[in-house]
């Protein structure tokens, strides 16, 4: 069985034995964490493993090993360096998933990882590695290798929509747009980048910084949702600067709910207070007849409650 890589973080405190001979289908993850390159060595002359089991090793391995000689001798054995899991996960995503150090990255590409090969749900190296910036240079790297930027998953999320859900600061961000990533680009559901930023991060530094490089503001998606729509449901510091950069605070989506509803269904006063200082229209009502004050009182009341996303109601 492939290791997981949120097991890792649970080895530490697990007595480690590397001596022992066994079968490459049964060794476990603490086993790979420390395992020597002569102990490995050893197994596989011994075991004589197929190839379904050296690409299941060299993928543990990428995940737990920080010895790019172990990595070395499963490919001289056999080990496929493009292998995929049943999820079609190759041993360059395991890597770049569990912020492996660069070597093992640079290892795993000099001996042919195709940066750019995807999963079943269409997911990158790229964008793996964009989800735990324990090791800020990997993603890096993979640019560096000519990973491709502007990658799409299945669902049209691209590696920038992945890079702002996760990003502390916008240093990442610079590199991806500087080598060509679309600023504006939509996933199926018509989300853009700017979108992602506002509902699932809510940096404000990030947020300027999109904005700054030409994200717009007043883009729709499918639902008819807005940038400042999800920010309202955030925090007055998320709505600031889209409001400073043009944002219209009375659009409507496709459910006739404006920013100052959306702030008022999920509880956020101080939003709400700067909604209203920037002269939001209080009387807006939306497809069910309820303005913001209405949604506000229902639920103040205890006749009304949404759940932590007042966007899936």
């Amino acid at each position: 069985m492939k290791i997981s890589v949120y097991i890792i973080l649970l080895l530490f405190i697990v007595p480690l034995q590397t001596t022992f001979s066994s079968s490459l289908d049964s060794l476990s993850p603490e086993f790979w964490m420390k395992a020597s390159f002569e102990s490995v060595d050893k197994i596989i002359s011994e075991d004589k493993p197929d190839t379904a089991s050296l690409d299941e090793a060299l993928a543990n391995s990428a995940i737990s090993s920080n010895n790019v000689k172990i990595l070395g001798t499963l490919i001289q054995h056999g080990a496929d360096v493009n292998s995929k899991d049943e999820d079609g996960m190759t041993p360059l995503m395991d890597a770049a998933m569990a912020s492996s150090n660069t070597e093992i990255i640079t290892f795993l590409i000099s001996k042919g990882a195709d940066v750019n090969k995807k999963t079943t749900l269409g997911q990158t190296a790229l964008m793996f590695s964009t989800m735990n910036l324990v090791q800020p240079d990997i993603p890096n790297l993979l640019i560096d290798r000519k990973a491709d930027v502007n990658a799409q998953d299945n669902s049209g999320k691209s590696v920038l929509m992945y890079a702002v859900c996760n990003a502390e600061d916008t240093s990442l961000l610079k590199t991806l747009i500087s080598d060509g990533a679309k600023i504006n680009a939509r996933d199926n559901e018509g989300m853009t980048v700017l979108d992602y930023a506002t509902r699932y991060n809510a940096n404000p530094e990030v947020i300027s910084f999109l904005i700054f490089k030409g994200a717009d503001v007043n883009a729709k998606d499918n639902s008819g949702r807005t940038a400042l729509m999800y920010a309202a449901a955030a925090g007055p510091e998320t709505v600031q600067p889209l409001l400073s950069s043009g944002a219209d605070i009375n659009a409507k989506d496709n459910f006739g709910k404006t920013a100052l509803i959306y702030a008022s269904m999920a509880s956020k006063p101080d939003v709400v207070t700067e909604l209203i200082s920037r002269n939001a229209d209080q009387s807006i009502t939306d497809n069910n007849g309820f303005k913001a004050s209405d949604y506000s009182n229902a639920i103040k009341k205890g006749n009304l409650s949404f759940s932590n996303d007042v966007f899936s109601n």
